[in-house]
């Protein structure tokens, strides 16, 4: 093997090592902030007898605490799913049709600045499945899911980077905002603030 086409397979797995290192410790990050927020879940959730009472306190501090994991934010989903109500008061897409068939999707959702849509996270099923959930950050307009009647292509979100727009998909129900900030320019073009 010549000398120059070594050093071409070394410098390659030079890269490789580089990127699998830099995605294991973003890995650990997660994983770690995902133990935090289960333990602060369970701490609350120790102190009230109601388990919805636990949930309202949790997504109420959700601010000071910075961090949501997919279980919690599903048994919130649950409990609207189960008594077909939106609780809190929460804004819902009433026409956006959810599937019944349920979901493992939770994904952050961000346009690329040739306006491609770009997803990041679990996804499972129907991404308009039951227990679906959507974080949107940045602005994203005429969402067109592949394969899926009923999107959401004459909205435009826009959630913060830091505290994304998050909505979940409740059958029954629609299409419900669970946390986070931004806002919704909606068909019509009215417009509508979240989470401020």
């Amino acid at each position: 093997m010549s000398m120059k086409r070594s050093g071409i397979i070394y410098f390659l797995i030079s890269i490789v090592l580089i990127f699998s290192n830099v995605w294991a410790m973003e890995n650990e990050e997660e994983k770690l902030n995902t133990e935090k927020a289960m333990t602060y879940w369970n701490e609350i959730k120790n102190k009230h007898a109601n388990e919805l009472d636990a949930l309202k306190m949790y997504f109420g501090k959700y601010s000071e605490y910075g961090q949501f994991v997919p279980e919690v934010e599903r048994l919130l989903i649950k409990h609207m799913w189960k008594n077909k109500k939106v609780e809190g008061g929460r804004f819902v897409l009433s026409n956006v049709k959810i599937d019944s068939w349920q979901s493992l999707t939770a994904v952050t959702i961000t346009e690329s600045p040739g306006g491609n849509l770009k997803m990041k996270g679990t996804q499972g099923g129907n991404i308009l499945g039951a227990e679906a959930i959507h974080r949107w950050k940045g602005i994203v307009r005429d969402v067109k899911f592949e394969n899926v009647s009923g999107s959401l292509d004459k909205y435009t979100f826009v959630g913060e980077q830091d505290d994304p727009l998050t909505f979940g998909c409740v059958y029954g129900v629609g299409y419900v905002y669970l946390h986070g900030k931004g806002k919704i320019k909606l068909p019509d073009g009215k417009e509508v603030r979240l989470g401020y």
